[in-house]
């Protein structure tokens, strides 16, 4: 009789495997660790009551993983800060402790394998930032302490530089004057005066700005979308012993009832069967106003519970809610294609002459290099690039907030030239074609007005 209960505690106490990712690359030299209840790839290195830090040698020298790696994590509920770590091969993140586990984060970033492999587009490498920071060593060197490097700098930073003099050529036959012409315009006056000291601390500039505004447009992404994108992992569903059973999301289904407490967000679409509850629902309605749910009435995924408590009928989970879409169509990375930007471009060229001349006229009248070259080296283009990237930003999500989404944020610079608009208002924004509700004209018919439109 004693065989029976063994084995029945060993199947207690069998950690779980389901969440191991089984299709791991061949290269990969990963080891199962336990974590709580559960098996997983990742490495807990530190542990603590409301933080942890986890480690997989897959994350060594990639920055793309470790950038799909952090926008997985800004998605979770109850992670507060984290960052992820290609030197280390780490990810240190704090979180909520009423809400999050070690245990329960490790088995989120294992079935967020697929996506970290194959998902969004990872930051450009900054192969062009490293080279322009050793290129800044050797000037360094070569004008301090090796003068004998100066020549080695000199032509290390011409052939640096070659690309925008092969570009301000081709400009230049079409009657073109813009940046490529102002850069290698520095070349020149660089190869004239053997200093490339300065010369190379601007291509650290040119190249760090860009990053740097990467990074910042990104960061403010995660935070301005944070309600729109963050949902919970787990959900309580009510036992007929009058306790709770915690299921993953994932494990949801349609028809299983949910409770949702006070200060707990819906982790599922569903309709109110019990319960009264006042909710801020930041997906359906702008601002999250709230509002007042009772039996029959829809909540959405994410809607937050201010104050109440209601039981729900799941009807969509996981990547099937309407909250899901709008997360999925969110960005994730700088805008492309904004006219604003063009525009900044055109402006940025446009300083190029002016700055040029007034570079040859300080040459023709003071004799002297150093002046020209100073009149040459402002950085005309990151800060108007960077503007357009902040205004579209703050423009898309002001929008958001009153209920509309862009899937096309260039469209925000294109609204002002529009004269029609067509409002997708599906839950699951998956209407593809245009439906006429009414159709009001004074000078034409009805008929001409569609045959007009189509």
């Amino acid at each position: 009789d004693a065989a029976p209960a063994l084995a029945s505690a060993r199947a207690r106490t069998a950690p779980d495997a389901s969440t191991l990712f089984p299709d791991a690359p061949d290269t990969w030299n990963i080891r199962v660790s336990r974590i709580g209840d559960t098996l997983s790839t990742w490495r807990v290195r530190r542990e603590g009551e409301d933080q942890a830090r986890f480690a997989h040698p897959a994350l060594l020298w990639r920055r793309d993983l470790a950038f799909r790696l952090e926008e997985e994590l800004a998605a979770i509920a109850g992670v507060e800060d984290f960052r992820a770590s290609p030197l280390t091969g780490g990810v240190s993140v704090r979180f909520d402790a009423g809400l999050l586990s070690a245990e329960r984060l490790a088995r989120e970033l294992e079935a967020a394998w697929p996506r970290l492999l194959d998902g969004l587009d990872g930051p450009p490498a900054p192969k062009r930032l490293a080279v322009s920071v050793g290129l800044l060593g050797l000037s360094a060197a070569s004008q301090i302490a090796v003068p004998a490097l100066r020549p080695v700098a000199v032509a290390a930073l011409a052939l640096y530089g070659a690309p925008n003099v092969v570009l301000a050529a081709r400009q230049a036959r079409h009657g073109q004057i813009g940046l490529p012409a102002l850069y290698s315009a520095g070349l020149g006056f660089l190869l004239i005066t053997a200093s490339p000291l300065g010369g190379s601390i601007m291509a650290v500039f040119m190249q760090f700005w860009p990053e740097l505004v990467r990074r910042t447009i990104v960061a403010r992404q995660r935070r301005l979308f944070a309600g729109q994108r963050r949902r919970p992992v787990w959900a309580r569903i009510p036992q007929p012993n009058g306790l709770k059973l915690e299921v993953h999301v994932d494990d949801l289904r349609p028809g299983d009832i949910i409770i949702v407490g006070r200060g707990e967000v819906a982790p599922a679409d569903g309709v109110v069967e019990q319960g009264l509850a006042v909710i801020a629902d930041e997906t359906a309605f702008g601002h999250g106003r709230p509002r007042d749910v009772t039996k029959g009435d829809l909540v959405h995924a994410g809607a937050r519970v201010t104050d109440g408590a209601v039981a729900l009928r799941v009807s969509r989970a996981g990547a099937a809610t309407s909250a899901a879409h709008v997360a999925r169509a969110l960005p994730h990375a700088p805008f492309v294609g904004l006219p604003s930007s063009a525009q900044a471009e055109i402006a940025a060229n446009r300083n190029a002459k002016p700055a040029l001349a007034l570079a040859a006229v300080s040459l023709a009248v003071t004799r002297t290099l150093r002046p020209s070259q100073a009149t040459i080296r402002p950085d005309y283009a990151t800060a108007p690039r960077f503007s357009a990237q902040l205004s579209a930003l703050r423009d898309f999500a002001e929008a958001l907030d009153e209920g509309v989404l862009f899937r096309r944020p260039a469209a925000l610079d294109q609204i002002a030239d529009a004269d029609l608009f067509v409002f997708d208002d599906t839950p699951g924004l998956g209407r593809r074609q245009a439906e006429v509700a009414r159709v009001a004209a004074r000078a034409a018919t009805e008929d001409e007005v569609l045959a007009y439109a189509a």
